[in-house]
Order: C-alpha cells, then sequence, then structure tokens
C-alpha cells in the first residue's frame, strides 16, 4: 500500500501533520512547477540548479540545468528514460533506468511512517517568498535520523528539506529559492521536455541493457527494522568489466544503497567507515566480493547492513 492510497488530504486548514506528508508524496510526481533550487551541504550552497517539472496525467518528466556550484551538466528525466549531459566532457549518459530526483520523495504506507518517526507540526514559515507549513518527523529509535520540511500550502511541494540529526542539529539540504507553479495541466507541453544543450559531436555513452533482475544471491540477515529492499539490479558499467550488484534500501523517509562486485586484486580485507555530515558509508569484505553500504543515516545502521550481508549459494 502507498500513501497516495491511504489517505487524501486537505488543501488548506490541515492539522494532522502525516496529512501534510502525504500531500508532498503527491506534488513530488504530479505538480507542474518551475524554479530556482540549491542544494546545501556543510552550511554552504554547493549547486544551484533550475529545475522545470510538468506531469501529463501518466508519466512525470523533469529537467534540471546546473546554473552554479560543481561541472555544468544538464539532466533530462522522461517517464523512465533519462539522460545527462556534460558540455565541457561533451558527453552524454542515456538510458533507461531509475532516476532520483533530487526532490525528496515520501514511500510505504502511513502506518510505516508513523511507527518509526514522531510526526509533528510547528508553525508556518515562508520559503522562496511562498507560505509554507513547518513538519517535523522526529526518528523514534537510532537506526534513521529525522527530517523537518517546509510544505508550500498551495501545491504541496516541500520548500526546504532538513535532516534532523541526534543532537538536534539541523543540516540543510535541499531548498526551493524561487518556484513558480502552473495551476493546470493545460499550461504543461511534455513536448517541451527535450535536452537544451546541442549535444552534435558529443561522445554517447547508452545504457538502455544497463542493468539486468538480479538473481536470489544476496540477503540482508539483520535488517534494521522499518526498512525494506525497494530496488535491485545489476548494473554493467562502461569501462568497467565486472558488473556490480546494486541494492536500495529505505523505509518512509531515508534511502541506502548497497553495491557488490570483486575486489580487486591485492584488496586488502579490512572493513572501514567513512562520514560526510549526515551521510554514512561503510566497506567491507564480505563472502570474497567488496561491499560498500552508503546512506544518510546512522553509521551504526550502515555497518549493520554491511555486516549482515550473506552470499546465498
Amino acid at each position: 500500500m502507498t500513501i497516495l492510497a491511504t489517505l487524501t488530504p486537505q488543501v488548506n486548514g490541515e492539522t494532522d501533520p502525516a496529512s501534510w506528508l502525504v500531500r508532498v508524496d503527491q506534488a513530488t510526481e504530479r505538480a507542474n512547477f518551475s524554479g530556482t533550487m540549491s542544494l546545501i551541504g556543510d552550511g554552504e550552497i554547493r549547486r544551484t540548479m533550475k529545475i522545470e517539472q510538468g506531469f501529463d496525467g501518466r508519466n512525470m518528466h523533469q529537467r534540471l540545468v546546473s546554473v552554479s556550484g560543481g561541472e555544468e551538466c544538464e539532466i533530462l528525466r522522461r517517464g523512465d528514460e533519462s539522460a545527462v549531459v556534460y558540455p565541457d566532457r561533451r558527453v552524454v549518459i542515456h538510458g533507461y533506468r531509475r532516476s532520483r530526483s533530487p526532490i525528496p520523495k515520501i514511500h510505504h504506507d502511513l502506518d510505516q511512517l508513523k511507527q518509526h518517526y514522531r510526526l509533528e507540526l510547528h508553525g508556518q514559515e515562508k520559503v522562496a517568498g511562498r507560505d509554507c507549513q513547518l513538519v517535523t518527523a522526529e526518528s523514534k529509535d537510532g537506526y534513521r535520523y529525522g527530517c523537518e520540511l517546509c510544505v508550500d500550502m498551495a501545491s504541496g511541494l516541500p520548500l526546504r528539506v532538513r535532516m534532523m540529526m541526534p543532537g538536534g542539529e539541523k543540516v540543510e539540504y535541499f531548498t526551493f529559492t524561487s518556484l513558480n507553479v502552473r495551476e493546470s495541466i493545460q499550461e504543461f507541453d511534455p513536448n517541451s521536455f527535450w535536452l537544451a544543450t546541442d549535444t552534435q559531436g558529443f561522445k554517447t555513452i547508452a545504457l538502455p541493457s544497463g542493468s539486468e533482475p538480479v538473481p536470489h544471491t544476496w540477503e540482508i540477515k539483520n535488517l534494521p527494522p522499518g526498512f525494506e529492499q525497494q530496488f535491485s539490479a545489476i548494473r554493467k558499467l562502461p569501462l568497467n568489466p565486472e558488473p556490480i550488484y546494486h541494492l536500495v534500501l529505505a523505509d518512509a523517509l531515508s534511502r541506502i544503497s548497497v553495491f557488490i562486485t570483486h575486489p580487486p586484486e591485492g584488496t586488502p580485507e579490512k572493513s572501514w567507515h567513512f562520514s560526510r555530515k549526515a551521510l554514512n558509508g561503510y566497506v567491507t569484505i564480505r563472502d570474497g566480493h567488496h561491499v560498500a553500504v552508503i546512506g544518510g543515516v546512522p553509521a551504526e545502521t550502515v555497518r549493520m547492513i554491511g555486516d549482515s550481508l550473506q552470499f546465498e549459494h
């Protein structure tokens, strides 16, 4: 059961915090808008991008173009199809695969959400000149972080999202600086969603068959409560002869990626942890395979997953 099937929220005056998160889930997939958004790290703007999104009644279309910070790029998504252009390198990466939008999306049903998070409303603020409702989802255990969202009262889009650390620190990692919401689907033209960058003469890396179904070969014996397998595939990347087993785990608000491959010859059999603010990673060797677990969750969670992976012969 998904959140969309669980509850239909009111547009204004809703006092149930879960209903506001339902609105986020709906708007993330179905809102028609354009604007500018910034991705934040260590208290600084890491990248600013212009974003345009439209929903044609069946598929979501999205274009992002970098404005500042990091390498110049354009990202286009049309349903399941995606393309990433790097003008400076004159490269286009094209394929049919799941690609994650920078706008956070809520997963699973309300029962799961309420079981692992304490939900509260905290008044209203203004972000990008728009009124928004502040909603917090505080973690009830040590397996995940909390989250604070400022939800646009008119559209339901998350105008700002902050991760809530155990000590109370709020790490801002996503915010709109401007937003224009189209009021009706008639204002959306799916035919306008094509690459704006002239890619003539660019090298194209095609990934139409970059993944294939995964046989049941790996099992997580000690999965943190509330997390479920959301996606799995075997990736075959260009210039890499070794396939990569990619597993995605998620609860209502958190997401973890697991990458498994054969290690290069001579790789030492040791485990190590790395972190950057709210992002934690754990690298280890399991059953002769190199395992990397990465996610916006506590260090103990990624370690638990990495150490409990078992190859099913």
